[in-house]
């Protein structure tokens, strides 16, 4: 076996190694890639429920405000 044969085995061994490791490295970076989103989501989601929780409390004081209006203007008709 020549010396040129002996290092391209060398180099194609060398390459496949490193590419069987790195896929490790690559499968680990995208379950932490995952992780990452699915906790930036669970975020996303819970302000999002915040947000509407006040909405809904706001929205609800509204109604509660219209009721007591017209409960005020009834008053005030009855009055006249």
């Amino acid at each position: 076996m020549t010396t040129l044969t002996l290092l391209s085995l060398v180099a194609i061994a060398a390459v496949v190694i490193f590419d069987f490791t790195n896929g490790f490295h690559d499968s680990s970076n995208m379950i932490s890639t995952l992780e990452r989103c699915r906790a930036d989501l669970l975020v996303i989601v819970t302000g999002i429920l915040k947000r509407r929780e006040i909405y809904r409390h706001l929205s609800n004081a509204g109604d509660h405000v219209a009721n007591a209006a017209r409960i005020v203007e009834d008053i005030d008709s009855k009055a006249t």
